[in-house]
């Protein structure tokens, strides 16, 4: 994600991904935010990585690094055009970052 960063033209998408509100990403510093929160959820969960759900940093459930890798693992793109034909960044693994980052920010699923 940190190669991103600097590059506003992704910034809209990266934004849809992890579903932005009130203007998404305007600049570096914005994305730099993003970062950083998604580093502290996955880090979190490590610090609440019990066999029960817990309810201290939001409510994850039991194992939430299991699930964050689950959710991770369990993304599949969807099939476009063939890859020699398309001149485009692949946000694959974006998606997996934001699948594993939403068990903390969002384990309901609601948002």
């Amino acid at each position: 994600m940190q190669a991103l960063q600097y590059d506003a033209s992704h910034y809209s998408k990266v934004s849809e991904i992890f579903n932005i509100c009130q203007g998404g990403l305007k600049d570096a510093a914005s994305f730099g935010n993003l970062i950083a929160m998604t580093a502290d959820s996955i880090a979190g969960m490590a610090q609440v990585n019990y066999p029960y759900p817990a309810t201290m940093q939001g409510s994850l459930p039991a194992w939430p690094l299991n699930a964050s890798c689950n959710a991770l693992l369990a993304y599949k793109p969807e099939k476009t055009e063939k890859a020699e034909t398309v001149s485009v960044f692949d946000y694959t693994n974006i998606y997996k970052v934001q699948a594993a980052a939403n068990v903390s920010y969002n384990s309901s699923g609601t948002l």
